[in-house]
């Protein structure tokens, strides 16, 4: 069994992507069923929809843990997934791939799952009709820490987790933030993007009102 595992510190095959076949292996992903090796084109593409699944990049000789970021991928938002075409810059096409973490149009913005804490390059919506950037996280199933001009925002799942862990478990906010601390980076926790004081002082009573008042609503409902 030991051997096993050691064996999965190394590529499975002959070095070549598992979904493709043609390309070199770059990538593997430890959330996808049966961890698969991937080159970025497919790492990118299967993981349109999937913003929050962990990655490891091959360096040549070991697997090291990365986001998806520093793979190229963008976060679009309002177009399944796809890049909105309003505003794409000029030369750009349609695929996942296409738009860049250096593309004027993308939004840097730090992501707090239940996995942990994600930073994205985000490509909003700029349709005629467009919803304003916070309105389009939040129809996304992403809260927004701020209305104007977001730079961190809760997906609706860990808004549920914290509430749970708040009113079952009795968890305090400062050791549910060093959970997703320890869940980001076990080695370096407190370089997560989202600080701690964050947690205490916005997470905690807020966060955890708003999930009740929600949930109360949709109860009477």
């Amino acid at each position: 069994m030991l051997q096993m595992l050691l064996d999965q510190e190394a590529p499975k095959q002959d070095g070549l992507c598992q979904h493709c076949g043609t390309r070199n292996l770059e990538a593997r992903c430890l959330d996808c069923h049966g961890r698969p090796e991937l080159c970025i084109d497919c790492s990118l593409q299967l993981h349109s929809n999937h913003p929050f699944h962990q990655v490891e990049r091959w360096t040549g000789t070991f697997f090291k843990r990365c986001g998806l970021i520093n793979l190229g991928y963008v976060l679009c938002l309002g177009h399944a997934g796809k890049s909105c075409s309003s505003a794409r810059p000029e030369g750009v096409g349609e695929t996942q791939t296409d738009p860049t973490p250096q593309a004027p149009s993308t939004h840097s913005i730090a992501f707090v799952d239940v996995c942990g804490v994600f930073e994205h390059n985000v490509l909003f919506c700029q349709c005629k009709n467009a919803l304003e950037p916070w309105m389009q996280l939040f129809m996304s199933g992403y809260f927004p820490a701020s209305t104007h001009t977001p730079k961190t925002a809760f997906s609706f799942r860990v808004l549920d987790d914290f509430f749970l862990e708040c009113m079952e478990c009795h968890t305090p906010a400062m050791s549910y933030m060093a959970k997703l601390g320890k869940a980001t980076d076990a080695v370096f926790p407190h370089d997560v993007k989202v600080c701690s004081w964050f947690y205490l002082q916005y997470l905690g009573p807020t966060l955890l009102g708003i999930v009740g008042q929600i949930q109360g609503a949709v109860e009477d409902s």
